[in-house]
């Protein structure tokens, strides 16, 4: 396989994973917004990638395309942002910081069982 395949293939991949990603966000939040748009911009560089492929060059669709690409992965990236500051992935930031107290109090009494033996 060539560069272009490969880099057809991994464009491919990384929308098809927000688009799930997208799928799992909460319904009309600024966070799937932004999953569903990094999709659409993964799925244009992909386009833009295989247009060689198939033998289109016009600079023109090229340039036109990336411009839409390169907008909708910015706006992807601030709505995510946004949603960050809005506190739409609190639960998940929550979650983790719970699993991080359970494994210091797990290495916590790991370490005093450690030290009672001895």
């Amino acid at each position: 396989m060539d560069q272009t395949t490969i880099r057809v293939i991994v464009t491919i991949a990384v929308a098809v994973i927000l688009a799930g990603r997208a799928f799992q966000a909460t319904a009309g939040s600024k966070r799937r917004l932004a999953f569903w748009l990094g999709a659409g911009a993964f799925a244009l560089f992909s386009l833009l990638n295989g247009l060689p492929l198939i033998g289109i060059t016009l600079q023109a669709v090229t340039i036109t395309l990336m411009a839409a690409a390169l907008v909708m992965f910015l706006a992807s990236v601030l709505l995510l942002f946004q949603s960050y500051r809005a506190g739409e992935m609190q639960s998940q930031f929550d979650r983790i910081q719970k699993r991080v107290i359970k494994e210091r109090e797990r290495l916590d009494e790991r370490e005093r069982q450690r030290t009672s033996r001895k």
